[in-house]
C-alpha cells in the first residue's frame, strides 16, 4: 500500500472573508509520505507570512502490491451487567457480540462475531474489510446473546440492541480500530 501525502498551502490574504480579500492557493504538492516533503511544505508555510494556514491530508492509495496485507477492521468494547436501577454491577464474560456491515440495499457485505473475555472486553476482527472507507455501506456492532443466566436480558445501553455505529479511534498498519458501547445486559426480573 502506498501512502500519498497531499499538502495544500492556503494563504489568508489580509482583509479576507469580510474585508474583500480571500484565500490564495499557492499550489499542491504530491509526494510519497516522506518527512522531507512535509518539512519543505511546513518551511514554506511558516516563511510566507500573512496568516498562512497549512492543511495536510494523508490519503491511502493502493498500488496493488500483492505483498500488502488486506485491510482488517477491529471493533472493541465492553459488556456489563446492569442492575434494575441502571448501575453496572459486573462485567460479563462470554457475551456474544457481532459486527454487521450492509450496503444501501440492505445486503450484508461483511459479518463477524466474537465473545467477550473474563473482563467483559471484546475485540472483533472483520478480515479483508475496511469499515471506514467502504462507500455506501453502514457497519454496526450489536449484542447477540450471553451465557450469564443471572443477567441475560438485552438492553439498548450504548445502542447494543439496535446496533451501535462504529467510532474510529486509531489505526496501525493494515488495521483500523473502532470502539463501541459500552453494552449491557440486565436481569430478566427487571422491568423496562
Amino acid at each position: 500500500m502506498t501512502l500519498v501525502l497531499v499538502v495544500e498551502i492556503v494563504l489568508k490574504v489580509p482583509g479576507g472573508e469580510n474585508g474583500g480579500g480571500g484565500n490564495c492557493n499557492t499550489g499542491r504538492k504530491n509526494s510519497d509520505a516522506s518527512q522531507a516533503a512535509l518539512q519543505s511544505a511546513l518551511d514554506y508555510a511558516c516563511s510566507s507570512g500573512g496568516g498562512t494556514a497549512l492543511r495536510a491530508m494523508l490519503l491511502s492509495g493502493n498500488d496493488e502490491n500483492e505483498n500488502d496485507p488486506p485491510p482488517v477492521s477491529v471493533v472493541e468494547g465492553i459488556v456489563y451487567c446492569q442492575d434494575c436501577q441502571g448501575h453496572w454491577t459486573k462485567k460479563i464474560s462470554d457475551a456474544l457480540v457481532s459486527v454487521v456491515c450492509k450496503d444501501k440495499a440492505g445486503l450484508i457485505t461483511a459479518y463477524a462475531m466474537d465473545n467477550s473475555d473474563d473482563s467483559g472486553y471484546f475485540q472483533i476482527k472483520v478480515p479483508n474489510y475496511d469499515c471506514l472507507h467502504q462507500e455506501n455501506t453502514t457497519c454496526v456492532a450489536q449484542l447477540v446473546t450471553t451465557s450469564d443466566e443471572t443477567c441475560n436480558k438485552m438492553t439498548n445501553e450504548g445502542d447494543g440492541a439496535q446496533g451501535a455505529k462504529l467510532r474510529p479511534f486509531t489505526s496501525y498498519y493494515n488495521e483500523m480500530f473502532f470502539r463501541v458501547g459500552p453494552f449491557a445486559f440486565t436481569p430478566y426480573t427487571c422491568n423496562e
